[in-house]
């Protein structure tokens, strides 16, 4: 099942995004929450709750477009010594490229080398046991 959904007589050719999740109840795709649920059992989820605190950091990504190296940084202090990971994933859901990193280190700007990616529009994600955010940007040249 897709979020993409369908609209009659009108072709959709677009890709659902999924995300893995520390998310115990719901798994994000395309944005939004979907619950999980046993398959086949009749039974469903309409109350979850996670500890995970999402869109809360404020990422940022500069300059963007990027060129060749780009600086992440949250504009929300997290709790320095958390550990976080970044991502790259192309907008078919697959992962590239990714590393751990401290709270504070992405706090001050982690600059990162994208020289590698192809031009086009990737997603960069960042998330901890506590925290997941994630970001639309664009690779030129």
């Amino acid at each position: 099942m897709s979020s993409v959904g369908s609209i009659p007589n009108l072709s959709n050719n677009s890709m659902a995004i999924n995300f893995t999740s520390n998310a115990s109840c719901f798994r994000i795709q395309n944005g939004a929450p979907i619950f999980i649920a046993v398959r086949g059992k009749g039974k469903f989820t309409n109350f979850c709750v996670e500890n995970i605190k999402l869109n809360s950091l404020g990422i940022k990504i500069f300059p963007n477009p990027v060129a060749s190296k780009a600086q992440v940084k949250l504009s929300t202090l997290p709790p320095v010594a958390e550990v976080f990971s970044w991502s790259i994933w192309t907008t078919d859901g697959i992962k590239i490229t990714g590393e751990k990193t401290s709270g504070y280190e992405l706090f001050q700007g982690k600059m990162v080398d994208l020289r590698g990616l192809h031009a086009g529009t990737f997603i960069l994600q960042v998330e901890s046991n506590n925290y997941k955010e994630s970001l639309k940007f664009i690779k030129a040249r």
